[in-house]
């Protein structure tokens, strides 16, 4: 599916998707680490809320653990944030 960066932060909020409550940047319950990049796909727009993000537990990286976004380490995430503008295509296959 392809998709497109619609969206960039640097210390993302993350509302937590059981109950809809902003946590901010740097609270313990944030799983976005550093860096957001909201994704969005024009040819299906019934998939929202996912991004390329950071994360805290570099340990979950490889694993099925969040809830369908690709996550990198935070120095990884960084590095790709500094280098992706917005409207950058994103092209995700099995």
């Amino acid at each position: 599916i392809e998709f497109t960066i619609v969206d960039k932060i640097t210390e993302p909020t993350w509302t937590r998707p059981a109950d809809g409550k902003q946590i901010e940047f740097g609270e313990k319950e944030n799983v976005l680490g550093t860096r957001w990049m909201k994704i969005v796909s024009d040819d299906h727009p019934e998939i929202t809320g996912y991004g390329i993000h950071g994360t805290w537990e570099p340990d979950s990286i490889g694993h099925q653990s969040s809830a369908g976004c690709i996550r990198m380490l935070n120095k990884d995430v960084e590095e790709l944030f500094d280098l992706l503008p917005r409207k950058t295509t994103v092209i995700i296959t099995e």
